[in-house]
C-alpha cells in the first residue's frame, strides 16, 4: 500500500502524467497504429512540429487543434469540466465514478460497452469493479482489484485514481477497515480535481473512521464530505452521509436522535437507506428502553444493516427469523453466527460457540463493538468458573484487537 500511495502521489505531481501528457501519448499510439507519419497526421491542420511537441509533452496544444488531430487518428476524447486541462483522453474512469456516485448500474453498463479500445482495458476493468460493488458481488470486485494491483505501476494516472477509490469502497463493504483506513489518508497529499471522487473518498473515509472509532479523523472526513456535497447536484448521497452520521450519533446521544429525528414524521429516507434507518430506530429503542419499533426493511437489499437488525431482534427481543439467514453472503456470515448465538442460553454452550464459531470470523474483520461483547462475555464466563487467568487473557486479547488499527 505504501508503494502504491507513493507512486500515485508522484505520478499526480509529475507533468509527464498529467491529462495533457496522456493525451499526447495516446495520440502518438493511435497515429502509429494507423501507420501515419507526422506529416500525414497533421496535413491541413497544424505543422508536423506542433504534433511532435504535443506527443513529447513539450507543449499542451490548443483544444481546437487537438480535437482535429484526435479525429484524424481515431482517438476518442472528451472535454472535462472539472479540469483546467479541458480536452482529455476518453478513458471513462471519472464517468464511471460519477455513475457509481449516482448508483446508476445502467450507466456503468453503457460505459463498459462503449469502451472497446484495447488501450483502455484497465479502465474497463475498473468499471466492472464498480458494477460488482453495486450488485453486491464483492468477491468479483476483489478479484478485479487484485488483478489491477499486481500491475499498478504500469497503469495510467486516472486508472490508479479509480483503483484507489475502488479499493477503499471494497474495504468498507468487506469490513476490512484496516486496509481502507490508511488508503483514504492519501487524500491529504493527492489533489484530484473531481467532485464525485473527492466526495466518495471522504464519505467512505468518514464511515471507516467512525467504525474504527477514531472521532478526530471521522469529524475531519465528515466536514470535507459536507463541503464537497455543496458542489454536487445529487442529494441522495448527501442524505446517506447525514443518515450515517445520525447512526453514529445515536451511540452517544440517543435522546437527541429520538427527539430531533425519530419522533418526527418527516424522518424519511430513500429506499436504499431504509435498512440503515431501521437499524437506527432499533438501536435507539434499545438505548432508551422503548418497546421494539415496527421493523420495516428493504428485503431486496441484504446489506450489513439488514442482517444486523435481524441479529438485534433475536438477541434483544428473541424474535427469530431463520429464513433471513438461509443464504448469507460470506462477508455477512459473522451476523449469522451471532444470530445463532442468540438462540443459546446455557453459558457453557455460548462460550464454546463463541470460541469455535464467532472468534475465527471476528479475527478476519474489524468490528470493535461486536469484539467488546464477545471478549467480555468470554471473560465473564471464565470468572464464573473461577478461571481468572483465562478471563484476564480474554481482556488482553480484546485490548490487542482494538489496537490493530493503530499498528498497521
Amino acid at each position: 500500500m505504501y508503494k502504491f500511495k507513493k507512486v500515485l502521489i508522484e505520478k499526480n505531481q509529475h507533468p509527464e502524467h498529467s491529462a495533457s501528457a496522456r493525451f499526447g501519448d495516446c495520440l502518438k499510439q493511435k497515429r502509429l497504429e494507423k501507420g501515419l507519419n507526422l506529416n500525414e497526421a497533421t496535413k491541413g491542420i497544424v505543422a508536423s512540429s506542433y504534433l511532435s511537441k504535443v506527443e513529447n509533452h513539450t507543449m499542451k496544444g490548443e483544444d481546437f487543434n487537438l480535437k482535429l488531430l484526435a479525429e484524424r487518428v481515431g482517438l476518442e476524447f472528451k472535454f472535462n469540466a472539472h479540469d483546467s486541462e479541458s480536452i482529455q483522453v476518453n478513458d471513462g474512469v471519472f464517468d464511471a465514478i460519477e455513475a457509481f456516485y449516482n448508483q446508476d448500474l445502467d450507466a456503468l453498463i453503457a460505459l463498459k460497452e462503449q469502451m472497446t479500445d484495447p488501450m483502455f482495458t484497465s479502465s474497463k476493468q475498473l468499471m466492472e469493479g464498480f458494477m460488482a460493488i453495486l450488485k453486491g458481488e464483492l468477491f468479483v470486485s476483489k478479484e478485479i482489484i487484485e488483478g489491477l494491483w499486481s500491475r499498478y505501476q504500469a497503469l495510467a494516472l486516472n486508472d490508479q485514481i479509480g483503483l484507489s477509490l475502488l479499493y477503499v469502497v471494497q474495504s468498507y463493504y468487506a469490513n476490512e477497515h484496516i486496509r481502507g483506513y490508511h488508503t483514504i489518508q492519501l487524500m491529504d497529499q493527492l489533489k484530484v480535481n473531481h467532485h464525485e471522487y473527492n466526495f466518495l473518498m471522504n464519505y467512505y473515509g468518514y464511515l471507516i473512521a467512525e467504525t474504527v472509532e477514531n472521532p478526530r479523523m471521522a469529524q475531519r472526513f465528515f466536514n470535507r464530505a459536507n463541503r464537497v456535497a455543496s458542489m454536487l447536484f445529487n442529494h441522495e448521497y448527501k442524505a446517506g452521509l447525514d443518515l450515517h452520521h445520525l447512526m453514529f450519533l445515536n451511540e452517544t446521544d440517543p435522546e437527541y436522535v429520538f427527539s430531533e429525528c425519530i419522533k418526527r414524521a418527516s424522518f424519511k429516507v430513500p429506499e436504499r437507506w431504509l435498512n440503515i434507518k431501521t437499524l437506527i430506530c432499533l438501536k435507539n429503542a434499545l438505548a432508551l428502553g422503548h418497546h421494539c419499533p415496527d421493523i420495516v426493511l428493504n428485503e431486496k437489499l441484504k446489506d450489513d444493516a439488514y442482517y444486523e437488525v435481524k441479529w438485534i431482534q433475536a438477541k434483544a427481543y428473541k424474535q427469530f427469523d431463520d429464513e433471513a439467514f438461509e443464504s448469507v453472503p460470506p462477508l455477512q456470515l459473522i451476523y449469522k453466527k451471532l444470530y445463532e448465538l442468540a438462540k443459546l442460553t446455557d453459558p457453557s454452550e455460548r462460550a464454546k460457540f463463541l470460541r469455535s464459531d464467532v472468534l475465527p470470523d471476528l479475527k478476519i474483520v474489524y468490528l470493535p463493538q461486536i469484539a467488546r461483547e464477545v471478549y467480555q462475555e468470554m471473560a465473564e464466563y471464565q470468572r464464573s468458573i473461577n478461571r481468572y487467568k483465562e478471563a484476564d487473557s480474554h481482556i488482553r486479547q480484546l485490548t490487542k484487537y482494538l489496537q490493530r488499527i493503530e499498528s498497521v
